[in-house]
Parts: C-alpha cells; sequence; structure tokens
C-alpha cells in the first residue's frame, strides 16, 4: 500500500497515528478534520483494511480511543513515506481544493492553525490560499464569516453552495466521462474515487455513487428521456450532491408559491419516480422543496440531438407568454444592437430559442447550469462570449435576469455557429478598375468571377471616380478588394494590379490577397488600410513597471486615464469591475483582457499595462493587463481585434520579451 494512494483526510489521520504517544478519540479527530464522527470511522476502516497485510493495526477501544500498533522498522518506514508526500502539499491547486472542500463540507468553523497543520504549511501561506478561494467563492454568491480565535466558515444560499460543490467537482475530475462510462464499471468506480478523493462528500461512498448512477439510468429508461452527455453528468451531480447535503440536513428553501408552480409541472411527475428510486438505496425522507429542487433540474435539463430534431416545435410551442416576450427581446437586441441576423440561419435560430427556454426557467429560480467547457469558450471565442455577457446585461437590466457565465458561455456558442457560418458565406465586397472600356471590364468580370467564387463585384469604376468615391463612402461601405488594371497611388485600400486579360501570375496575386483578408489583422480607418493594434494601443496609455498591488485598483487608475482622454464614459469604470464579477478575464501566462460594456465606450482604445511585480487576478497571477474599451457592434473589428490579442497571449516567447522590456518603443514595436 503506498501513502500515495490516500486522500488528504486519511493522510492526516495517519499522521496523528503515527505521532501521537496517547490514543486520539473520534472527537478530536473530527474537529480537526472539521466532519463527522461517522466520516472519522469509515476513514478508519478504510485505513484498517488497506494496512491489514502489513503488520499494522489500528486498535481501537470505546471512551479511550485509536493508536497504532507495529514495529519501529514499520513506523520508521511509514514517516518517511508520509513526509515524501507532505511536499506534494506546496502545489497551490492541492492547497486550494482542499482548502474550498473543507469549507463547503465542513459544519464548523476551521481556524487557520488547523489548516497550516493539516497542510504542512505556515499561517502566512494558509492566508494567500484562503484569499484565493475566497475569490473564487465570490464567484457563486458565497462569502466567508471570520472571527478572531473562532475561525472561518462559509455563508451563502443552499443552492449557491450546491452549484459550487458541482463546479469544483466538474474542474478537478473526470466526471464529465460518467455518460460513456454508465455500462463500463471499472472505469466507473475509477471516476468514483477521483470524486472522493476531493473530500467533499462526507456521508456518501463509491457503492452510494454507483447506486445514484443506477438511479439515472433507471429514470432515463423507464421515462424514455433522452438526455445530453452533459445533462446525464449534471443530474448524477445534483442528485449526489443531494443525497450527502440531506444527510446533513442541509436543505434548499423555495416558497409556497414555487411549490405550488412546481408541482403542476410534468417534471415534478417524474420527481416523485426519482425521490421513490433514490429511498430503495438509501434512507431519506424527502421535504417539499427538495422535490422542488429536483424538478427544477429536471426542467433545466437540455436534450440531444436526436430529441431536438424531434420535438423542436413542440418545445416552442409549449413557451409562455413571459419567456416568448425575453427570448423576442433577445432576438431584436442581438440584430439591432450587433447587426446578427440569426434568422438567416434557422436551425441555428431555433436551437438558441429551445437553449433559451431552458435556460430562462433555470435562472428565474436563481438556478444554475454548470459548463465544463466555459475555460475553453472563453479562451477560443473572445469575441462571442462578450456579445453573450452583453446579451446577459441587458436582460438583468430589463427583466432582473441573472446570466451567469456558464450560461453565457452556451449563448456564446450559437453567437459563434453564426460568425463561423458568416464567414464560411460572406463574399468579398469587390471594386473593379479598369479604363480599358466596356469589352475588357465584362471580360475580366467574367474570369474574375469564374476563378474566385468569393469575390463579389458590388462595382465597376474608372480610375478618376474612384478616388471620389472612396471619399464619400462611409466605413460598413468601403469596398474589401480593387482589383485594377491601372496603377493607383491615392488609395489605400487592398489592391491587386492586374493585366487587362488576367495571366496566371495575376489569379496568384489576387489569391493571396484574399487570403489576407480573409485572415486579415487589418482594418479601415478613414479610408485607409491598418493594422489593427496600430490603432488600438495608444502609446500613451502603455504604462511600463507599473506599480499597483491590487487588480480593482488598477482597472480604477487606468480607466480614468481612459475617461480623461475622451475614449470611455464615467460609467466605463464601474462596468469593467462589474464584468470582471461575473467573469474573470484572465486568459493565460500571466496576462488579463478586463474590458467593460459597449454602452459606455466613445472609441475604441487599448491600455497595455506591464506591473513591476504579479497581482493577484481571481486567484491566477498576472503581470501583463490589456485593458479594452472596445465597440463590439463592429463584428470584424471585434473578432480580429481578440484574434490578434490572443496570438500575443498564446506566444510565450514574445510575452518574456514584453515582461522584461524597458523601453515604451521597443514594448509597442513588439506588439505589431
Amino acid at each position: 500500500m503506498k501513502i500515495s494512494d490516500l486522500d488528504i483526510r486519511k493522510r492526516i489521520i495517519l499522521k496523528k497515528l503515527l505521532y501521537k504517544d496517547s490514543p486520539i478519540t473520534t472527537k478530536e479527530l473530527s474537529k480537526i478534520l472539521g466532519v463527522s464522527s461517522r466520516t472519522v470511522y469509515n476513514d478508519i476502516n478504510y485505513l484498517k483494511y488497506l494496512f491489514k497485510d502489513e503488520d499494522v493495526h489500528i486498535v481501537s477501544r470505546p471512551g479511550v480511543g485509536f493508536w497504532l500498533e507495529t514495529n519501529e522498522k514499520i513506523i520508521k518506514n511509514l514517516k518517511k513515506e508520509l513526509d515524501k508526500e507532505i511536499k506534494t502539499y506546496n502545489d497551490e491547486k492541492q492547497r486550494f481544493n482542499y482548502i474550498a472542500a473543507r469549507l463547503l463540507s465542513s459544519d464548523i468553523a476551521t481556524t487557520m492553525q488547523e489548516l497550516g497543520d493539516n497542510l504542512y504549511v505556515s499561517k502566512s501561506t494558509v492566508n494567500i490560499d484562503i484569499k484565493h478561494v475566497e475569490e473564487w467563492f465570490k464567484k457563486y454568491n458565497l462569502s466567508l464569516y471570520k472571527k478572531t480565535n473562532h475561525g472561518i466558515r462559509i455563508i451563502g444560499d443552499e443552492k449557491d453552495i450546491r452549484y459550487c460543490i458541482q463546479c469544483l467537482l466538474i474542474e478537478n475530475t473526470s466526471v464529465n466521462n460518467i455518460y460513456q462510462f454508465k455500462s463500463d464499471k471499472r472505469n466507473l468506480f475509477h471516476v468514483f474515487d477521483e470524486i472522493r478523493s476531493i473530500d467533499i462528500f462526507t456521508n456518501i461512498k463509491a457503492d452510494d455513487l454507483f447506486n445514484i448512477t443506477n438511479v439515472v439510468n433507471e429514470i432515463q429508461r423507464e421515462k424514455e428521456l433522452n438526455f445530453t452527455n452533459e445533462s446525464y453528468c449534471n443530474l448524477f451531480l445534483n442528485l449526489s450532491i443531494l443525497v450527502d447535503r440531506i444527510a446533513r440536513k442541509k436543505y434548499v428553501q423555495f416558497s409556497e408559491a414555487d411549490i405550488m408552480q412546481f408541482k403542476k409541472t410534468k417534471e415534478y411527475e417524474i420527481t416523485t419516480d426519482i425521490c421513490r428510486s433514490i429511498k430503495k438505496y438509501f434512507q431519506i425522507d424527502f421535504i417539499e422543496s427538495e422535490k422542488c429542487y429536483i424538478t427544477l433540474n429536471l426542467i433545466g435539463l437540455k436534450i440531444n440531438v436526436d430529441s431536438f430534431i424531434n420535438n423542436k416545435y413542440k418545445i416552442i410551442s409549449k413557451m409562455d407568454n413571459y419567456t416568448e416576450e425575453i427570448i423576442e427581446y433577445t432576438m431584436k437586441f442581438i440584430e439591432n444592437k450587433f447587426n446578427i441576423n440569426l434568422k438567416k440561419n434557422k436551425e441555428l435560430l431555433l436551437g438558441l430559442k429551445i437553449h433559451l427556454n431552458f435556460a430562462i426557467n433555470r435562472m428565474k429560480y436563481g438556478m444554475k447550469a454548470a459548463n465544463s467547457l466555459l475555460e475553453e469558450i472563453k479562451k477560443n471565442y473572445p469575441y462571442s462570449f462578450n456579445i453573450a455577457l452583453e446579451i446577459g446585461k441587458t436582460l438583468k437590466d430589463k427583466f432582473n435576469i441573472n446570466v451567469y457565465e456558464e450560461e453565457a458561455g452556451y449563448i456564446a456558442l450559437y453567437i459563434q455557429g453564426y460568425v463561423e457560418k458568416d464567414r464560411e458565406d460572406k463574399d468579398i465586397k469587390t471594386y473593379l478598375v479598369c479604363n480599358s472600356g466596356i469589352g475588357f471590364v465584362n471580360l475580366l468580370n467574367i474570369q474574375l468571377k469564374k476563378e474566385f467564387k468569393n469575390l463579389n463585384i458590388v462595382k465597376m469604376i474608372s480610375g478618376e471616380k474612384l478616388e471620389k468615391e472612396i471619399k464619400k463612402l462611409g466605413k460598413r461601405d468601403l469596398p474589401q478588394l480593387i482589383i485594377s488594371t491601372i496603377p493607383l497611388e491615392n488609395i489605400k485600400l487592398p489592391f491587386v494590379h492586374v493585366k487587362p486579360i488576367l495571366s496566371e501570375n495575376d489569379m496568384k496575386k489576387i489569391q493571396k490577397e484574399i487570403e489576407n483578408i480573409k485572415g486579415t489583422n487589418r482594418i479601415l480607418i478613414n479610408g485607409e488600410s491598418s493594422r489593427i493594434l496600430d490603432y488600438c494601443i495608444k502609446p500613451d496609455l502603455v504604462f511600463l513597471n507599473y506599480e499597483c498591488d491590487d487588480k480593482e485598483k488598477l482597472i480604477k487608475k487606468i480607466s480614468k486615464e481612459l475617461l480623461r482622454r475622451g475614449y470611455v464614459k464615467e460609467e466605463f469604470e464601474q462596468s469593467v469591475i462589474d464584468r470582471e464579477k461575473l467573469s474573470s478575464t484572465y486568459v493565460e501566462n500571466g496576462v488579463a483582457v478586463p474590458h467593460g460594456y459597449t454602452k459606455h465606450v466613445n472609441k475604441t482604445a487599448i491600455s497595455v499595462i506591464q506591473l513591476d511585480k504579479y497581482i493577484n487576478w481571481n486567484g491566477e497571477k498576472v503581470n501583463i493587463v490589456f485593458l479594452c474599451a472596445i465597440d463590439f457592434t463592429f463584428e470584424e473589428f471585434a473578432q480580429e481585434l481578440f484574434e490578434r490579442l490572443y496570438e500575443i497571449i498564446g506566444d510565450k516567447n514574445l510575452l518574456k520579451e514584453l515582461k522584461k522590456s524597458k523601453n515604451r518603443a521597443e514594448f509597442i514595436n513588439l506588439l505589431k
């Protein structure tokens, strides 16, 4: 048996048994670990089983306690192996998980000293870890109650605590694979061991988790429910957490009016069967609020693709007037604000409407949907994710509905679907300039249309009229490409000079320019082509070796600089802070990209801050910040800007140069 196979709680028990000269009682261990006496007994029995072939005996006597009986050589080896494992607690993530799980699962206050002793680290290290955990808890509307000499404990609504537990397990285990393993007992129990290692459940063993998968499988089969992988996982986790919390007499609360509403739903009938099935395995009596909690989970669960295809119109027809009003408002907001016409793709539009139907039901009751892909969505689709957050802001203002970042992540996938399809379908707006007569112009037009399907030749014009035309056009109406049979000197838009009869070399030049436009990081400013970061990053807003030790202080200081220069409105500062509370803008490699809402931006600008030392950014270390004032209503502009920024953030060598640069001109040049 290896010490490394034990979770932190069992290592702590073993340490106490090895180093204590006298017996230790259940009450003492219960207080040290912050768990019930029953959990202590379960852990002791687990250790007894593991040591049964090792000539190591854990002896217990009522009224006296537990102690270890073995020879000195084994004790010495166990201490040596345990001391090796202690070093693993230097890992911040492991300490974070332990502290978060301890606070979420403990009924009593925990002192810093106890945490330090259990993790084998100093009190000052625990203090830093607690700050990171506390920051993370804020995402779930949870806070810490701290009292000198009494310790710390978690405060918050029971629904939020359960959701936080769910997210902790999703982030740190492979529980998302549970659907594909539901017929594979060996792999299932591997997932259960991972879940148990987080030390979040005090009343549930691996066999209990297996029984909960049986409950989900039974209800899915009997009611012919067709869950997505994600829905299956979420229902399994919610029921597991529910069983553990009810065993500890921790209940959710709903008003009598809400309970009456839930009882009228078809999902409540399924809930009754689920409760009956759970009672077969666990001796649990369900109060009405807990039945409503299960019902709400069922209402919010998504169906899979086959069910979507077969039932989409039925789902739409069952929407109530309030939900329809919210969805219609959302569709109009997306189209009017961001020029995104989802009606162009009926399947995408219908999919978003159905998702919003489920989401609104969840959000009405403060229920959140875990999103295991959230970090990937934020990183890979920043433009669409920020559009989704803007949608959430307007729903909060208009209907007082909270759209959490996990929900925004799902909405972002539909926005991104539109963006990808729009990119695929979008033709390049092209002007054809020719002074060789109508015959040559028509021939050139035919050749171009034949060879390049994605060119949309919107105008054929003479060279002398082109310059006047460009001057009178607005930015959105300018051509993306000019193909000309004559040299153009005063036009600073992308153009290709070709012969009146296209040669093979001409076609290569056109193809190259098309590829540049499709993957460009250029924008049009006053009729001129410019690299996007040249335009957005303002030299007087680049700060090197900047002294600031706090995220919020930094946001306030730089927002005031943007306000003073006229780039933003006064409300911008608070909108950046609010946006940060909703979803962290940390990306990776020590870089954060905070930004506020579009309506508080006068004109686009980016301030770049190289900090003199790392600061805490929602639990991550940051020393490069791009604080952005961006108008998201310009779709291509915002997309290209984020793509370029994320290219920089993903380039570790470039970031290394940026972090050590001491010269502003050199720093800005590195970004080009």
